[in-house]
């Protein structure tokens, strides 16, 4: 019965890219045919929830056309086994980290070309206070308002502001969506521990864009705060 997830591997192979393919279905574990119902294994019940989402007809899809008949997904979270404690070495030398990247900052958005007014004053305020006294004003702050009113205008004074400041500082500006498909695919990985290293140790200030995404993903707000 394996060879049906096999040879549905090998169909979503081809229809999907390189990347995605190692990120959504390579973790993906056979466990059993129940009847029409495949039932696959994975690590983590938010991994499990993405798939579903996002990959239930491609999954499905595939395994009906190699059965010959329509067959459903069952995706369930593995019980995680006993793990042995073991001794290890420490090492001479901590591996290395990834730095977070460099985005660049348009040089026009800036707080003195910024147009303040009645809608905007506070958000305004509130960005030059974080800018000038960063993770000690508002800490985190939350910037809400319609298209066009400003919001990327103030992330790039913020972090300008703050370079200026201390070029020192490592800033990440990432949007909302972005930072959840790298924890999934972390999840996938099973590279967490890198992640948080790259957005908690070797991150500074953290700007987000699109923040308003992260509702109801549980999971990637855990990781955010």
């Amino acid at each position: 019965m394996k060879a049906l997830w096999d040879n549905a591997l090998d169909r979503i192979r081809a229809q999907v890219s390189g990347e995605n393919f190692s990120t959504y279905f390579e973790p993906l574990r056979f466990a059993r045919v129940d009847g029409d119902a495949v039932c696959l294994t994975v690590d983590d019940p938010f991994f499990r929830d993405w798939v579903i989402e996002h990959y239930r007809e491609v999954l499905e899809g595939a395994m009906s056309a190699v059965a010959g008949r329509a067959m459903s997904l069952q995706l369930d979270v593995a019980e995680a086994p006993s793990a042995p404690v073991l001794e290890l070495p420490l090492p001479t030398r901590a591996a290395p980290v990834d730095e977070p990247e460099a985005f660049p900052l348009n040089p026009h958005y800036l707080f003195d070309q910024f147009v303040v007014g009645p809608n905007n004053e506070m958000a305004h305020a509130a960005s030059r206070a974080v800018a000038e006294r960063p993770a000690r004003s508002f800490n985190p702050l939350f910037i809400y308002g319609g298209t066009g009113l400003g919001k990327t205008h103030l992330l790039h004074a913020i972090a300008h502001r703050i370079k200026a400041a201390d070029p020192s500082k490592r800033i990440v500006y990432i949007s909302a969506e972005e930072f959840t498909n790298q924890v999934i695919k972390s999840i996938a990985r099973q590279t967490m521990d890198d992640f948080r290293r790259r957005f908690r140790a070797r991150c500074d200030v953290l700007l987000m864009d699109d923040v308003h995404i992260l509702s109801g993903k549980e999971r990637t707000q855990e990781e955010f705060f």
